[in-house]
């Protein structure tokens, strides 16, 4: 509890085994090193003098830096984080962030960099079967005025208009690369694939049926999978 050393500066307390740490009333903190913990959670958004952030080896999935404009130095690495934005940290050299579950990362507006490690990210996807093929939906990772930032994929087709990455067995899995935004550096994501589940809504009636003539209901799904079944005359 350091609620009441509102005159910290520096914060130390990495490799111990705290779930909860409470800094918003620390603001004059200009270092805060909470590495190796089981923080689920950080909010450092009252903390704007920091410089340096060191909160690797975490659980943390969300980390809004964007009231840290001094920042020069970050270390999330290892963390659950799917999302960062460092666009207003603008005094960064330093940013590690990799073995987190990010798709996409944009350091274009970080001119200051010298030290950058975004590598080693991991997330999950569902794979689906269409017509023969099977298909993953790479617009559920990267929003689609970024698909040209993708620079490679380890396998599959991709089309940018639809957004569909196209494989002609069933991969468990698939690598791409990523523009940065800085000194053609990337960022390279595995994507681990689970085959897709249909879960189906309920029936409605497409045709109705008449006296002499069947009708036809169909359900969907999520994926755009749908199942018909006629309807008997009246």
């Amino acid at each position: 509890d350091v609620s009441k050393n509102t005159a910290l500066t520096s914060l130390i307390c990495f490799s111990n085994q705290l779930t909860e740490l409470d800094v918003t009333g620390n603001t004059k903190l200009t270092n805060l090193r909470c590495g190796s913990n089981q923080l689920t959670e950080l909010d450092v958004s009252k903390n704007t003098a920091l410089t340096s952030l060191e909160c690797y080896s975490n659980q943390l999935t969300e980390l809004d830096v964007s009231n840290n404009t001094s920042l020069t130095s970050l270390h999330c690495g290892s963390n659950q984080l799917t999302e960062l934005d460092v666009s207003n940290n603008t005094a960064l050299t330093s940013l590690l962030c990799h073995f987190n579950q990010l798709t996409e990362l944009d350091v274009s507006s970080n001119t200051q960099l010298t030290e950058l490690n975004c590598s080693t990210q991991t997330r999950d996807l569902e794979l689906i079967s269409k017509n023969g093929l099977w298909n993953a939906d790479m617009s559920k990772l990267v929003s689609s005025s970024n698909f040209d930032r993708i620079t490679s994929f380890s396998q599959g087709t991709f089309d940018s208009e639809t957004g569909l990455l196209t494989f002609a067995g069933k991969p468990s899995s698939f690598t791409y690369t990523y523009d940065v935004g800085k000194d053609d550096q990337t960022m390279t994501v595995t994507v681990n694939l689970t085959e897709h589940i249909h879960s189906f809504s309920g029936w409605q009636v497409r045709t109705p049926a008449s006296c002499t003539e069947s009708g036809e209901e169909f359900r969907s799904c999520s994926c755009g999978a749908e199942e018909t079944r006629s309807i008997d005359p009246l």
